[in-house]
C-alpha cells in the first residue's frame, strides 16, 4: 500500500509545499527523485527518506521472524536465479546481508519490534563479499580481477583505485599508481564501517568508491554511461570516460562483453554459465 511520510519533519515540510501526499506510488520515478535530492530538492529527499523507511520496514524488520531459524537465531534470505531475465541473483525474504543494512535499521529505531532489547543484543549480518564480481572474474579470467580476489581485496576499492587517479590527471594504468590508492581507498572504507571520523579527503574517496561500484554494475547488466550521467549528476562525457576507465583498468572484462555481444548479434542467443539460454533475437534483429 501507499505510504504516508510521518515524522514532524516531514509534515512540516509537506505543509510549506501546501499539502500532504502519499509517496510510494509507482509513476514517481526513483532515479527522477534521485536526481532531484542531488540538486538539493528538500520534498525529493523526505520522500527518498520515506521509501527507504519503508524498505527497511517491510524488507527486514517484518520479514526478519518469517526467515529466522528458531535452532540457530540466524535468519537466511531466499535466493532466486532465475526470478529476473538477466540471470542476475535476487534475494528475497529479508535482506539483512550488508553492514550497511543493519547501520540503517539502528538508525531507525521506531520500526524495530525488539527496540526495548537492543541494550543486550547484537544484530549482526554477513554475506558472500562481491559474489557478482567474483563469478565475472572467472567468467571473463581478467588478471586484474582475479589477482585482488588473491590478495582478498575489496574489489570495489580496486575500482576506485582506477578512477581516483583518473581524475586527478595521473596514469591509471599504471600498477604502481594503482597500488598507491588502493590503501588510502581500504582505510577510508575501514573507518566509514567502523564509524570512525571522517575528513574530507576520506569521504573524497568513499565518493569515488560509490561511484566505481555504480559503474561496474552499470556496465555489467548494461545501464550505460547514461544512468551513471543521471544518478550523480554528471556530465554525460565524463561518464563515458570513466566507463572507459573502468573497461582499461579490467581490459578482460572489455575483450569478453565486446566478444559476448558479437557472438550474441550473429546468433541471437546468449547463454549462462549454467546454460539457461536467453531468447535475444528481437534485440538484434536487423
Amino acid at each position: 500500500g501507499n505510504t504516508k511520510l510521518v515524522t514532524s519533519r516531514t509534515k512540516s515540510v509537506c505543509n510549506e509545499h501546501g499539502k500532504q501526499f502519499l509517496v510510494n506510488v509507482p509513476k514517481v520515478d526513483g532515479d527522477a527523485l534521485e536526481a532531484f535530492q542531488a540538486s538539493g530538492d528538500p520534498l525529493a529527499g523526505l520522500i527518498v527518506k520515506s521509501r527507504n523507511r519503508a524498505k527497511i520496514r517491510d524488507g527486514a524488520v517484518l520479514a526478519y521472524p518469517l526467515v529466522r531459524d528458531p535452532k540457530t537465531g540466524l535468519g537466511y534470505p531466499d535466493v532466486n536465479s532465475t526470478s529476473t531475465i538477466s540471470g542476475r541473483f535476487a534475494g528475497s525474504g529479508s535482506w539483512l546481508t550488508t553492514t550497511k543494512s543493519v547501520r540503517d535499521i539502528l538508525a531507525e529505531p521506531m520500526w524495530l519490534p525488539w527496540e526495548a532489547e537492543l541494550n543486550r543484543k547484537i544484530l549482526a549480518a554477513a554475506d558472500f563479499a562481491q559474489l557478482e564480481l567474483r563469478i565475472l572474474a572467472h567468467i571473463t579470467k581478467d588478471p586484474v580481477m582475479l589477482a585482488a580476489i588473491d590478495k582478498g581485496r575489496d574489489l570495489h576499492c580496486v575500482t576506485a583505485s582506477i578512477l581516483t587517479p583518473m581524475f586527478k590527471g595521473e596514469d591509471f594504468t599504471d600498477d604502481a599508481v594503482r597500488e598507491k590508492w588502493y590503501p588510502l581507498v581500504s582505510e577510508a572504507k575501514d573507518r566509514d564501517d567502523a564509524g570512525l571520523p571522517l575528513t574530507e579527503f576520506h569521504k573524497e574517496l568513499l565518493s569515488n568508491r560509490s561511484m566505481s561500484k555504480t559503474t561496474i554494475f552499470a556496465i555489467i547488466y548494461g545501464a550505460g554511461p547514461g544512468k551513471l550521467a543521471l544518478q550523480y549528476g554528471i556530465p554525460r562525457a565524463k561518464a563515458d570516460a570513466i566507463f572507459s576507465a573502468v573497461l582499461k583498468g579490467y581490459p578482460k572484462m572489455g575483450e569478453t562483453f565486446d566478444r559476448r555481444t558479437k557472438e550474441t548479434a550473429e546468433t541471437g542467443e546468449i547463454f549462462t554459465i549454467l546454460g539457461r539460454r536467453l531468447d535475444l533475437s528481437k534485440q538484434f534483429a536487423a
